[in-house]
């Protein structure tokens, strides 16, 4: 895998890609074939080969001196003339749900819901005040932050975003993501535990273009990228993309031609060349774990990798994957699931996704 990422990135440079500043703030095997492409240019398979077994053996050289050779270490930082010294491993549980705006009769049942699942920072989408006072007084999260609570005067049929932290961990400090055309429909955090792990979170729900346009859509995917981008460190995103996913290849697909058609940003949101730096979680799981992904693949040949939402009609149902958890190049995922029927039995039309993550944290600056 890191061998092919590296090729994708050098093929990129000679073809003339440019990578953003964002992409190339933490140095990963693509980016560094980018580099070499853009230093080298066009080079044999033997050459790239070469200096891919060069990169792996100073790696491996440079793990011997470090002081825990058999924890992984944090991702090397490019660009920034800061040295770094090895940190603590970091390990923790995320979950990502949308709720479907619970009216009085079901916020119980999705608040015991929650409250029985396994996770250190939970991300909701589709919070309605009735979820908010009830996820308050069930589920006791040590701390909270709803979207709707930064509207002045809410009315209608409301609801936002949300993070709930217990545990250990703690949200610093919150905001919504006032970039969205509906900003309570997005909300950021910063988190804290207290070993000094420090993350970024955001939860967030993109608007559905069979209801409110496609251009609506696409101020949605502009406002959270915008947000994503002002994100320095490392950063974990939960959402309900509403966005049509059957594919069930490892990679993403390749990024756009700019403007390409009305759903360019939403697509580039989702390539191999995504703006905010982020990556599939799901992607990095199944990619690591090959047993898994047979298994997968023998059970939906025809996608999607995992069943989330099913939209269409109830003749003509579409499974389909809407709901993520992305990260930034900061964690590695060690594990990753999805739970369709027990949460759709608990009063939701989503499923929960849950990803185990790890954060080797470097240590902090002098």
């Amino acid at each position: 895998f890191p061998r092919e990422r590296l090729k994708v990135g050098w093929n990129r440079a000679v073809r003339g890609v440019d990578y953003g500043e964002q992409a190339l703030k933490r140095l990963t095997w693509e980016n560094l074939g980018w580099r070499l492409g853009k230093l080298l240019g066009p080079a044999s398979e033997e050459t790239v080969e070469r200096m891919y077994l060069l990169c792996v053996k100073q790696q491996a050289e440079a793990a011997l001196q470090r002081p825990s050779p058999g924890e992984p270490q944090p991702t090397a930082s490019a660009g920034h003339g800061v040295k770094r010294q090895a940190g603590a491993v970091h390990r923790l549980q995320v979950v990502s749900w949308n709720l479907k705006y619970p009216g009085a009769g079901r916020a119980g049942m999705l608040a015991r819901h929650v409250a029985a699942l396994d996770w250190d920072v939970c991300l909701l989408q589709e919070v309605s005040t009735h979820a908010r006072d009830t996820l308050r007084a069930e589920v006791l999260p040590r701390s909270s932050a709803f979207g709707i609570d930064w509207l002045s005067k809410p009315r209608g049929r409301v609801h936002g975003a949300a993070i709930l932290t217990r545990g250990d961990f703690a949200i610093v400090e919150a905001e919504p993501v006032r970039d969205l055309p509906r900003y309570e429909r997005g909300v950021g955090a910063v988190i804290r535990n207290r070993r000094g792990m420090e993350f970024h979170a955001v939860s967030w729900h993109a608007p559905n273009a069979a209801g409110q346009g496609v251009e609506y859509k696409m101020a949605g995917y502009t406002g959270i990228i915008s947000y994503l981008e002002r994100i320095d460190g490392p950063a974990i995103l939960g959402f309900d993309g509403n966005h049509w996913n059957l594919s069930t290849a490892l990679h993403p697909r390749s990024a756009p031609e700019p403007n390409s058609d009305d759903w360019y940003l939403e697509n580039l949101f989702f390539s191999d060349e995504p703006p905010h730096g982020l990556r599939d979680g799901y992607l990095d799981f199944l990619a690591e774990n090959p047993d898994e992904y047979a298994r997968v693949m023998k059970e939906h040949p025809e996608g999607p990798l995992a069943v989330t939402y099913v939209r269409g009609s109830k003749r003509s149902p579409q499974p389909d994957r809407f709901d993520y958890v992305f990260v930034s190049n900061h964690f590695s995922v060690d594990g990753y699931a999805h739970d369709y029927d027990t949460s759709v039995e608990a009063g939701s039309d989503h499923a929960t996704v849950s990803a185990q993550l790890r954060l080797c944290a470097p240590a902090r600056r002098k």
